[in-house]
């Protein structure tokens, strides 16, 4: 500032003055021009040139003046004409690789760039071989934006350096080029990219916090967010895949190509709709491609993502048992899920997580990547899992990996951009006007590929171009034929309906009778005695053909309910296989005091878990929705019933799961 000062001083004719002088009329300036408070006009609304600061809305360039409170620019003049930036367009016609959609995605993010687009609370992230263009994009976004008003940085420095975070000060464009996995802390990197203050401190000078107001890039050749991480930085996250390499002999400076252009591609940035960037970035079309590239990029970096792609099926009414038995695929097929992640790790050669992470891990990558309404649920059988079962092979080899899925949805997308479709115009409709026709006019606001508004029809054959992909049929059981030895394929049915009490069921190395059912994955199972054999999950059971001299039909009717334990009602113990009176309940234990039937009415005790309704069994009055009070805990509390099976779940306020209870001790309030 002091030689500012000089050169004005020269230019109006003053002479015969010291350094004293001028340092002097700095501080008085200082003094004298001081603002409390620095309203910045928003780059949304006016845009500064080096020639004037743009009003965006109506195009008119104003003079620079101190009331806009601008202390950046752009590095360029503006200029209202039109021209053309065909080189730019080619070149991101071969960094999405012919996809339109990705295509559209580097566009609304450069003028993210340029308009300083920080409230949209997200960060690019380009990945792919060396070679791609990856480097040439980051610099067209340099150039755009000027090499004065972008940092350069990487992430160990980021997110270690407590003075790195000043550097960003002011700054509308933070770059992380050619990063290498990162295994730390990504706190402060979220921060930067989440709309959040970020820390400021130079040496010898007070720390200060401040607001980020620009956008982040990231460029790598490898996955660099692996685990927890990962899934924390998934929804910020724009992931473009850069596979397509340009032939060593063909690779050429385009900077110098680029500069005459950045002013026509800038006017076309310009007139793109803050509405249209905003539902583009942030996703409310999915691009099928980044999806996938994200999915693979986090197999890659996570064990339990890997398994979950290669074991897991998602069903809403699945209920499976987490596990923590590392040696439970030892001795036969695992039928937990800790037990299958492990078996998993084994066999692929990766590093299992602790029982104790991998539930946490597992919900979290089901809820914040692959948006699945996963639970964890606890009863008194232990904790489970609603909304995900094991694959079974042999089984469930028509049911698509999730990868696999998304290939397909690829593919029949690439078949639908074969199709000519027919514009009421008389031509065929590319995608993006300006994209294809040197940039000229703005994107528009499309839906279901953009059409521009014209109205427009395919003809896909025979076979819509939507019914590409269809999951797999549901077969009956009574359609499926069984011998002996023949497995009967899961159906997607109740378990009730899969295995139905009484029938002969196969799991693993033992057969047995259904009695009992652990809503709604496992089966308890019987020998012919009435002796339990054990409790298995539906994954390591089949249905068997009972031999020649199968047990007979039992002649005791059981039904399905919940039941409502009081002295004098009549069940009947799976355990026991006989139908019993209660004479008393103990409220101390989970038994029952029952008396047999008989001449003798002996007495026995019967644990309530393997009890379950008869015909004549008093059942639960209660309803979903009801309000109940627990009548056995030890300080009064309250919770709403959320289904009813052979036990009645409660939620209580402030729990994030709801837990089982018997019904008689339960009381409706209200």
């Amino acid at each position: 500032m002091e030689a500012v000062i000089y050169k004005i001083l020269g230019e109006k004719g003053a002479y015969n003055f010291g350094a004293d002088y001028v340092s002097n009329i700095l501080k008085l300036l200082r003094h004298e021009l001081i603002e409390r408070r620095w309203n910045e006009v928003d780059s949304r609304e006016f845009l500064p040139f080096e020639n004037g600061v743009l009003e965006i809305a109506n195009g008119k360039l104003h003079k620079h003046a101190p009331g806009f409170r601008l202390t950046w620019s752009l590095p360029r003049s503006y200029s209202e004409i039109a021209g053309s930036w065909n080189n730019i367009n080619n070149f991101l016609e071969h960094l999405s690789d012919g996809n339109r959609d990705v295509k559209e995605l580097l566009i609304c993010y450069c003028n993210a760039v340029i308009k300083g687009r920080y409230d949209l609370q997200k960060f690019m992230h380009l990945i792919g071989l060396g070679g791609t263009g990856k480097g040439t994009f980051t610099r067209l976004v340099t150039e755009l934006i000027g090499e004065q008003n972008t940092l350069v940085t990487n992430l160990p420095i980021w997110c270690t350096n407590q003075f790195e975070g000043a550097n960003a000060f002011g700054k509308r464009l933070v770059i992380f080029p050619e990063e290498d996995p990162f295994k730390g802390s990504i706190g402060r990197f979220l921060s930067l990219t989440g709309g959040d203050k970020v820390r400021a401190e130079e040496k010898r000078k007070k720390s200060f916090n401040f607001d980020y107001k620009g956008m982040t890039l990231v460029c790598s050749n490898f996955p660099i967010f692996s685990g927890g991480s990962s899934s924390r930085a998934k929804r910020r996250t724009i992931t473009v895949p850069c596979n397509k390499r340009v032939v060593e002999t063909q690779r050429r400076e385009l900077s110098k190509v680029f500069e005459p252009e950045l002013s026509a591609f800038t006017n076309y940035l310009l007139s793109i709709p803050d509405t249209h960037v905003t539902a583009v970035l942030r996703g409310d079309k999915e691009i099928v491609t980044c999806t996938l590239e994200f999915w693979d990029n986090q197999m890659k970096g996570d064990s339990v993502s890997s398994w979950i792609n290669d074991c897991i099926i998602y069903d809403p009414t699945a209920l499976t048992p987490i596990g923590n038995d590392r040696n439970e695929g030892n001795n036969g097929t695992p039928y937990t899920l800790f037990g299958s992640y492990i078996r998993h790790c084994q066999n692929s050669g990766g590093s299992p997580k602790s029982s104790r992470t991998f539930s946490p891990d597992l919900i979290e990558t089901c809820q914040t990547i692959l948006n699945w309404p996963v639970q964890k649920e606890i009863n008194m059988r232990g904790s489970f899992i609603r909304g995900l079962r094991l694959r079974v092979v042999g089984v469930d080899q028509d049911i698509p990996t999730y990868d696999h899925w998304l290939n397909q949805r690829i593919s029949a997308g690439d078949i639908q951009d074969d199709i000519q479709v027919v514009v009421d115009n008389g031509g065929l409709h590319g995608g993006l006007h300006g994209g294809l026709h040197g940039g000229s006019k703005p994107l528009p606001d499309k839906e279901d590929g953009g059409s521009g508004g014209s109205t427009l029809s395919f003809t896909a054959g025979e076979k819509d171009i939507l019914d590409i992909y269809v999951e797999p049929p549901v077969v009956p059981i009574s359609e499926i034929p069984a011998s002996s030895t023949e497995v009967v394929p899961h159906a997607n049915l109740p378990i009730d309906q899969q295995f139905p009490l009484g029938a002969w069921v196969g799991a693993m190395d033992v057969a047995g009778v259904v009695v009992d059912h652990v809503e709604p994955d496992s089966v308890e199972l019987a020998d012919r005695a009435g002796n339990i054999i054990g409790l298995y999950h539906r994954s390591v059971c089949e249905m068997r053909k009972p031999v020649i001299d199968s047990i007979p039909k039992p002649v005791i009717e059981i039904v399905a309910g919940c039941p409502h334990f009081q002295e004098g009602g009549v069940y009947y113990s799976a355990k026991v296989g006989e139908k019993f009176k209660i004479k008393k309940i103990l409220t101390t234990k989970d038994e029952l005091v029952g008396i047999l039937p008989g001449v003798d009415k002996r007495e026995i005790s019967i644990e309530m878990l393997h009890v379950v309704c008869l015909k004549e069994s008093p059942k639960t009055t209660f309803n979903v929705g009801d309000t109940v009070e627990i009548l056995n805990s030890k300080t009064k509390s309250t919770g709403v019933v959320e289904r009813i099976d052979g036990y009645v779940w409660v939620r209580q306020p402030k729990k994030n799961v709801a837990c089982s209870h018997y019904s008689h001790r339960l009381r409706k309030v209200g």
